[in-house]
């Protein structure tokens, strides 16, 4: 994949995207949450799911299809249905 088709790929909004910095994160795209518990974070991003797993993990914002998250995250996971970009 060139350059300019990964910086493409990056500002798709119709994606889900997690940014993870210590002990935050902002995850984009959710449509709604799924599941919301100490240990997980279940949302929907359309075709796509978030999951994000950890300790004491609560949303201290969400707001315009993003959501701020606190916690200790341990992993984050994207699946179900994925357009090609190829």
């Amino acid at each position: 994949m060139s350059l300019k088709e990964e910086l493409l790929l990056d500002f798709d909004l119709r994606m889900p995207r997690i940014l993870v910095n210590g002990n935050q994160g902002i995850i984009d795209n959710v449509k709604r949450l799924v599941l919301l518990s100490d240990e997980s974070i279940i949302v929907s991003c359309g075709k796509q799911y978030v999951s994000v797993r950890g300790r004491r993990l609560s949303i201290t914002f969400l707001e315009d299809e993003r959501m701020f998250i606190k916690g200790t995250i341990e992993a984050a996971e994207f699946y179900g249905e994925t357009d090609s970009h190829e």
